[in-house]
């Protein structure tokens, strides 16, 4: 799965499907839960970037596709996490506790 350059609105749209379990764009809209409502066309183009990364799976129903997660919260954190580990903090789990406790020795 490929989770660099994932946006902030691509996270939020799956953070919506596992929350949902699924959706179409229309449904995501219609659901979202704060203001400004982004356009129809900007909450499907965040679910294809997804389904691309292969982050999502789709069925189409109807005219529209209806979005799945392709990989629980979960897992989706501990892989995330795992590329920032390897690509920020050079393969060191310590370095990114360190960063998180705003830099104090860890031993």
């Amino acid at each position: 799965m490929d989770l660099q350059h994932l946006g902030l609105l691509q996270l939020h749209v799956l953070e919506m499907l596992w929350e949902r379990g699924h959706g179409a764009a229309g449904d995501l809209c219609e659901q979202w839960p704060s203001s400004p409502v982004p356009a129809y066309t900007t909450v499907l183009s965040a679910l294809q970037k997804l389904y691309r990364r292969k982050a999502v799976r789709r069925r189409k129903q109807g005219r529209a596709h209806v979005y799945y997660p392709a990989i629980d919260r979960e897992s989706f954190q501990c892989e995330y996490i795992s590329e920032i580990r390897d690509k920020i903090f050079r393969g060191s789990a310590a370095g990114i506790v360190a960063a998180l406790m705003g830099g104090e020795e860890i031993t």
